[in-house]
């Protein structure tokens, strides 16, 4: 089962995952085509989720394609 963790007052809340390859199904996040939204651990520390079902196909396309062509300094993809 999954383990829930309520943060102290003015913390936000954040998963606790136990192994990485947990899923947490998101049923209260709306998908445009009624799909099923979960989060899949990549990282248990630090946290790192892949967000399954979050993005149609087109949407992460165009996202893709706008962070390529980006000219402004402040927003285009940089090396970290």
């Amino acid at each position: 089962g999954q383990h829930l963790h309520p943060p102290a007052a003015g913390r936000l809340f954040q998963f606790a995952p136990s192994y990485i390859g947990e899923e947490f199904h998101l049923p209260h996040v709306p998908h445009p085509e009624g799909k099923k939204i979960y989060l899949k651990t990549l990282s248990v520390e630090p946290k790192v989720f892949e967000i399954e079902g979050f993005f149609v196909e087109a949407e992460a396309d165009d996202i893709v394609r706008r962070a390529k062509t980006e000219k402004s300094e402040s927003h285009k993809l940089k090396r970290s």
